[in-house]
């Protein structure tokens, strides 16, 4: 289990750079569509789930602030920080990538007079990695109760039309399952209202963002002990749901204000929960309307800048 947590940590490190830089970038793209600055956060999902680096002449390694050649295994496409055998090393090797934090980190590291006796980072690791796995296994619980009692109330929901459903336990409209989903809707909304809300609802469909979403969830429950990793589940989120928002203001026309005003109605309904992490709910509402009232349709300029 320690090794596996080090492998975990060593991933978790390297996206945390690509996380950070994720963030500069999507600084500049506040003007451009939505939808790149969602699929920027796909980088960070590859180095989250592969150990496996790739050489390239545009790596952000590449910049003068980093030295990986420490981190560089030999003959190796991993790159390992904290080596699996630094907790039996009478001199902890440990890199964290950028040589001005390197010797603070290294002397502040416990040693060993015997390096093949257990020694207190040793311990450290132990306790880290079972700590590591009861947040995890708590995690998958909450999700899995919350997507149960959630299917569970939707017993009683009833059928509009294909894969919608009406219910009296809906506060906003939000997609559940993953092999066949359906969309689950509350009653009462007109016919305006419902023609926005299963248009936003179908674009998830299409970009199957169902599925994409607890994809994003269960990186976060193996990587949950990194804040950078709930930043940017959150702010995954939000752009996901603002792309989705702009790919419906694009298909018609002047609706900024309606749109608007439907989104504003599902945030003033708390009567009922939230859906849990695994059912597709909406969410950053108020930022959404934001995003929805000043929408333009982007010049042609900002969408290739912002595709380059």
């Amino acid at each position: 289990m320690d090794a596996v947590f080090l492998k975990l940590l060593n991933m978790s490190i390297t996206a945390s750079y690509v996380i950070l830089a994720i963030l500069l970038v999507r600084l500049l793209l506040r003007k451009a569509p939505k939808k790149y600055s969602y699929l920027l956060w796909s980088a960070a999902a590859f180095r989250l789930c592969c150990p496996v680096s790739f050489s390239s002449v545009f790596s952000l390694f590449r910049l003068k602030f980093f030295d990986m050649t420490s981190a560089q295994q030999t003959g190796s496409a991993v790159l390992q920080y904290i080596p699996e055998q630094a907790s039996f090393m009478a001199q902890p090797e440990v890199t964290v990538g950028i040589p001005a934090a390197n010797a603070v980190i290294r002397s502040a590291l416990p040693t060993a007079e015997q390096p093949s006796s257990i020694n207190t980072l040793q311990t450290l690791v132990f306790l880290a990695s079972c700590i590591w796995i009861i947040g995890v296994f708590a995690l998958l619980m909450w999700a899995a109760v919350s997507y149960v009692r959630l299917r569970f109330k939707m017993d009683t929901a009833v059928l509009l039309e294909g894969d919608v459903y009406q219910s009296d336990q809906v506060r906003s409209p939000f997609i559940l399952g993953f092999i066949r989903p359906k969309i689950y809707i509350p009653f009462g909304l007109d016919e305006g209202a419902l023609r926005y809300v299963l248009a936003h609802e179908r674009c998830h469909l299409k970009r199957l963002d169902h599925l994409i979403r607890p994809f994003a969830f269960l990186l976060l429950t193996l990587h949950w002990f990194n804040p950078l990793c709930w930043l940017a589940f959150y702010l995954m989120v939000r752009d996901m749901e603002m792309s989705c928002d702009e790919t419906v203001l694009s298909g018609e026309g002047d609706i900024c204000a309606d749109y608007s005003t439907v989104l504003l109605s599902f945030a003033a309904n708390r009567r009922f929960p939230s859906p849990g992490p695994l059912a597709f709910g909406e969410s950053g509402v108020k930022s959404r309307i934001k995003n929805a009232l000043k929408w333009k349709r982007p010049k042609i300029w900002v969408t290739l800048l912002a595709a380059c």
